[in-house]
């Protein structure tokens, strides 16, 4: 089928088709990385919606390899077809992005009714991605099949593919790249699409000076592929999906799951079967036997899966982020990848072998790869993750090549293939054997450090469908005290005091800036703080709660005596809280939310104005929104541009301190009706009280700056949107820069900036201004700045009748208050004892009983607990005892004296 115009193709013909391809390939990864951005806003961004995404596209390459089959029995001039195929891609793809920028609403719109049907939801996603994705997806598909008609059938088709198909995926590497790490973060996603599209027509011009080559196609019907080498492409390009899918999830109880991480573990895969696949097509060249060597290899992608596995486990336990990274990254996903871009190729050649022609051979093929590709990312996503976790999953993948291995065996009967069922059971029992003790330690690992900072034990595991969820309990004198959630290798909530305080604070602020709220959303669940501060307000008819983790509910509900999602009032909806609120039409009056921190993968979308924007519009008129502002893990560019986002969708937005350096971005009426109300309630009174909010002038103290004040502060910072994500800087402050934090948030600014706010005058009147003032003074012990506050600071504050600032300055808390009072406790050993006895002491010191405080102090020096000393004197002289504190003090020295 070669004619004299193929005959004298020129020599440099390979290379040009290669920089064509190159330059597709990394057009259509860069395309892709913006499509899903983009799908993510309007379908979720959970795993099972990004799944679904996934899938589709997959399915569309799929469908255009097969639509290839039939074109390459009929076109005379290939290049002529890739050209068109790239123009198509080009436009199409425009046109994805201009329908998705402007119908995210509509699109979640039409979800709406499946909400909580999740089944049903998952599958009206997959089939809204597959019409929106699938004719630029068909388009690509059809691409490199055509090319390898140019040549006819004069060349072997293992080396030929091989290069070409190396070509193609190192383009996608390179636009992947180059797309998440410098033309988003730098350039936005418009001028990224732009480049992208750029990408995709350079290649179709590379190709166009071939128009004129003719090809003969084959002149008899189509002929399959034999189906035993058809499965094993399939299975190939199943296995990798969800080697991808998997292989995250365990690269995410390691590092930072964010959507760079994400980008450079595809890139990993990606390079992975260019190399596979370019050193495949030179063995194929100098060795025609090559092919029989199909099975071994997929013993040899198993085995590969297992060396990744442990190379990951082995990155889990270095200390240094980036060497875990730069181990467990490359390690996990190079190996099996560069088996399987090798076993691609072979069977390429083996296809060829059987008298099948090139482009017919190439595009079935691709098809049955793509074809499992789209199965591999669907069931990887929806059934094997959160059905069987990463470790038995791992395990189910490692099988499935082998399954491979041995089919390829007995597809190609010789002396070789006896080799393969031996290799292949010793791969599998190594996998049964080895697998779940090298993950379940990442998982472990992945808690270790909060289990340090906490000195905690693991008490729960799930395995869920978008991370590993492991609940941490800590004790004091032997009983429960906190709980902390880590997901994945993020502490996600705790309910430590501090954390508990500023998660309570999102519905404090809310519940006190109107005057009859009724209905409030709440946006990420955690461990059910901020639920159960919303819900102990009875002015509140309906609670609804969004979360993406439908595990996050089951453990939380294992630490309340009342489990909030026992109100009648609560609703739950295991969904993206984005989502949510372009599929509802209902207003809220309380909308707060705590999502997971903006640098992990997808999160950034809860944090752009045009989110906000969507916020403002579901917030009732004299509604009021809070939001979760972490500065501790944000630069500050990346701060001042999430709270230049907020502001420009909220006018009348203030800033105000949680606990450390948790702040709260508040939205409020222009005139919010300050209400004192929840002070008056007896259900949530305790909450205020053990929040360190005993009365309405205390939630004042955490005021930060209003809107004007913020603006001053965020300059000429532009805000963080959806098209330019990469104005959030995927970094931590240094040291220099939580000063520079610290400094603005400092008691002494906050509150000149707080006499300085016309918004503050307007709200509050000068009674109220004056008793904020009167108890600005203790806000650093509140904030969490100071547990070991001086006898001055106690002394202080034992003037007022606040109890909470002095159990905190004195480093106890209402939970170890109510265990050092349990009549049951029997304390083990003398050192739990002392404890027990401080915090008696604390407490009684906090209730102004120095009598009974002293005893226990002295009860606490019997067993030399630190400090005990220094109050049990204090308490005496509180007590008016000057000789029995010159007593206690002996010759020890204090900065105070009372005799």
């Amino acid at each position: 089928m070669l004619d004299q115009t193929q005959e004298t193709l020129p020599g440099h013909a390979l290379n040009r088709l290669q920089t064509a391809l190159l330059c597709s390939g990394a057009g259509a990864l860069l395309l892709e990385a913006i499509w899903f951005r983009q799908l993510g806003w309007a379908l979720g961004n959970t795993v099972l919606a990004g799944a679904a995404t996934l899938a589709a596209f997959m399915l569309g390459l799929a469908l255009g390899a097969t639509l290839c089959v039939w074109l390459t029995h009929r076109i005379r001039h290939p290049a002529r077809g890739f050209v068109l195929a790239e123009t198509l891609v080009a436009v199409s793809g425009a046109l994805v992005i201009l329908l998705l920028s402007v119908g995210e609403t509509t699109l979640a719109g039409w979800l709406q009714p499946l909400l909580d049907r999740h089944l049903l939801l998952q599958s009206l996603r997959f089939w809204l991605s597959v019409g929106l994705l699938l004719l630029p997806a068909l388009a690509m598909g059809v691409g490199l099949p055509l090319l390898t008609c140019v040549w006819g059938d004069a060349p072997r088709l293992g080396p030929l593919l091989g290069r070409l198909y190396a070509a193609n995926t190192l383009g996608g590497v390179l636009g992947l790249v180059l797309g998440e790490c410098l033309l988003i973060p730098l350039l936005g996603l418009p001028i990224s699409a732009a480049v992208a599209l750029l990408l995709i027509l350079a290649s179709a011009a590379l190709v166009w000076p071939l128009r004129d080559l003719r090809y003969e196609p084959p002149r008899q019907p189509v002929t399959l592929a034999p189906w035993t080498l058809l499965l094993m492409a399939a299975g190939i390009g199943a296995a990798m999906l969800a080697i991808e899918v998997v292989g995250f999830r365990v690269i995410s109880l390691q590092t930072a799951g964010t959507t760079r991480t994400l980008a450079l573990a595809v890139a990993c895969v990606l390079a992975g079967l260019a190399l596979g696949s370019r050193g495949a097509a030179l063995w194929t060249e100098r060795d025609p036997r090559s092919t029989n060597a199909i099975s071994l290899l997929a013993v040899a992608a198993a085995a590969a899966w297992l060396s990744g596995i442990g190379l990951a486990s082995l990155g889990a336990h270095l200390e240094h982020p980036m060497a875990r990274w730069g181990l467990a990254l490359p390690g996990l996903f190079l190996p099996a990848s560069l088996c399987s871009g090798a076993l691609l190729t072979l069977i390429a050649e083996r296809l060829r072998q059987v008298n099948l022609y090139n482009g017919p051979a190439t595009a079935q093929l691709l098809a049955a790869n793509a074809a499992g590709a789209a199965l591999g990312a669907g069931l990887a996503g929806s059934w094997l993750l959160p059905a069987q976790g990463p470790a038995n999953a791992a395990i189910f993948l490692a099988l499935g090549l082998v399954v491979l291995a041995l089919v390829a065996a007995l597809a190609r009967r010789s002396k070789l293939q006896l080799v393969t069922p031996v290799l292949g059971l010793a791969v599998a029992a190594m996998g049964i054997r080895s697998i779940p003790a090298l993950v379940d330690g990442q998982v472990a690992a992945a808690a270790r450090p909060y289990q340090t900072l906490d000195d905690s034990q693991r008490v729960a595991i799930e395995h869920g469908r978008n991370e590993t969820l492991q609940l941490l309990r800590s004790d004091f004198l032997g009983e429960p005290n906190t709980w902390r959630l880590v997901t994945n290798r993020y502490s996600m909530s705790s309910t430590a005091r501090d954390s508990e305080r500023y998660m309570s604070l999102f519905a404090w602020w809310s519940l006190a800036l109107q005057s009859q709220p009724v209905d409030s959303l709440l946006i990420s669940y955690g461990l059910g703080t901020t639920a159960k501060a919303l819900l102990s307000d009875q002015r509140l008819g309906r609670v609804d709660i969004v979360d993406i983790s439908p595990e996050s509910f089951s453990l939380a509900s294992q630490i309340h005596n009342l489990d909030p999602l026992d109100d009648a009032r609560a609703q739950r909806h295991v969904t993206d809280g984005r989502f949510y609120l372009a599929a509802v039409e209902a207003q809220y009056d309380v909308i707060t939310g705590e999502p997971p921190p903006p640098r992990m993968a997808s999160v950034v979308n809860l944090y752009t104005r045009d989110y906000f924007q969507q916020m403002r519009q579901r917030l009732a008129p004299q509604g009021v929104a809070t939001y979760w502002l972490p500065v501790d893990q944000l630069s500050p560019a990346s701060a001042k541009a999430i709270t230049a986002a907020f502001c420009d969708a909220f006018e009348h937005c203030f800033l105000a301190a949680g606990s450390h350096y948790n702040w709260i971005l508040i939205a409020a009426p222009a005139k919010p009706a300050f209400n004192d109300a929840l002070w008056d309630q007896r259900s949530s009174l305790y909450q205020l009280r053990r929040t360190g909010v005993e009365s309405p002038a205390m939630l004042w103290t955490g005021f930060l700056a209003d809107a004007q004040q913020l603006r001053d502060w965020v300059g000429d910072t532009p805000a963080l949107t959806d098209h330019h994500p990469g104005r959030l800087r995927l970094r931590n402050p240094d040291a220099e820069e939580l000063l520079a934090y610290a400094n603005w948030a400092s008691p002494s600014e906050a509150r000149r900036r707080f006499f300085a706010s016309a918004w503050v005058a307007n709200t509050l009147s000068a009674e109220q201004i004056q008793a904020v003032a009167e108890l600005w003074d203790w806000q650093p012990i509140l904030n969490g700045f100071i547990h070991d506050a001086p006898i001055a600071l106690i002394d202080g504050l034992l003037d007022t009748d606040l109890i909470t600032p002095v159990l905190w300055g004195l480093g106890s808390g209402w939970n170890e208050q109510r265990i050092a009072a349990m009549d049951t406790l029997t304390p083990d050993g003398d050192a739990a004892r002392g404890q027990q006895a401080f915090h008696q002491g604390v407490g009684s010191l906090a209730r102004r009983e120095p009598r009974k405080a002293k005893m226990h102090f002295l009860d606490a020096l019997a067993f030399d607990v630190e400090r005990s000393r220094e109050l049990a004197v204090y308490a005496a002289c509180r007590a008016g005892q000057r000789d029995e504190a010159k007593r206690i003090a002996g010759p020890a020295r204090f900065a105070f004296r009372c005799w």
